[in-house]
């Protein structure tokens, strides 16, 4: 079934990737969302990681087009335990979660002078839904000593398994392209799927803000 959803992404994407396509990557910053007395608000921490991936442009009208993007990109969270007094144990829990991504948002362009030329800078804001499907979970411990200890999570949907496979949400982006074929871009992701796969425990939801550098081969109209 993995398999299937994860071909499936790509096909959806590559089966209109005929121009107009960029190659794009940045910085993300992301945590966990979820239920949370306030004094463990301190436990959820953002990790830096990364993402790449590949756009493409086909434009709907002379303002307004829509932009898919199949990426690879990293999200997740630090956790840091709360123990009671008299006991210790690790000093926080570095979780990363890799993801295959499809997002589809439609993005409106503004040109920022008189001439609306077509290699004048311009403005850029959207959104739309994404898709994703986590292809490795990895928890780093890292003890008081600074020694650290990598092991993967278990994916899938039973309460045994640490992570459920699917995340889904919505991508709000803005930036400038420049020069025609540079672009510099803002992404904010809201994860609406509980990626907590055992019910027992709290739901957790993926959220990520990420600064991203593209660049776009093929011809632009707008």
């Amino acid at each position: 079934m993995k398999h299937l959803f994860l071909a499936g992404l790509i096909c959806t994407f590559f089966a209109t990737a005929h121009a107009q396509v960029s190659v794009t990557t940045g910085l993300n910053l992301s945590k966990y969302s979820y239920p949370a007395d306030p004094a463990d608000l301190s436990s959820r921490q953002t990790i830096a990681a990364f993402n790449v991936g590949l756009r493409y442009r086909n434009p709907l009208s002379e303002k307004v087009s829509l932009q898919p993007e199949l990426g690879f990109t990293q999200k997740g969270a630090v956790k840091y335990p709360a123990y009671p007094i008299g006991f210790t144990g690790p000093l926080k829990y570095v979780n990363r979660l890799s993801y295959l991504q499809l997002s589809l948002p439609a993005v409106a362009s503004f040109s920022l002078s008189d001439t609306d030329d077509e290699g004048e800078p311009k403005f850029e804001v959207g959104a739309g839904p994404y898709v994703a499907g986590l292809v490795r979970a990895a928890v780093t411990i890292v003890e008081f000593d600074d020694s650290r200890t990598t092991t993967k999570y278990s994916i899938g949907s039973a309460s045994s398994d640490a992570f459920r496979r699917l995340d889904y949400g919505l991508r709000a982006v803005t930036g400038f392209r420049l020069l025609r074929s540079v672009g510099i871009h803002i992404h904010y992701e809201i994860g609406f799927k509980n990626i907590e796969s055992n019910p027992a425990l709290k739901p957790i939801r993926n959220r990520n803000f990420s600064l991203n550098l593209s660049w776009m081969f093929g011809h632009t109209k707008n």
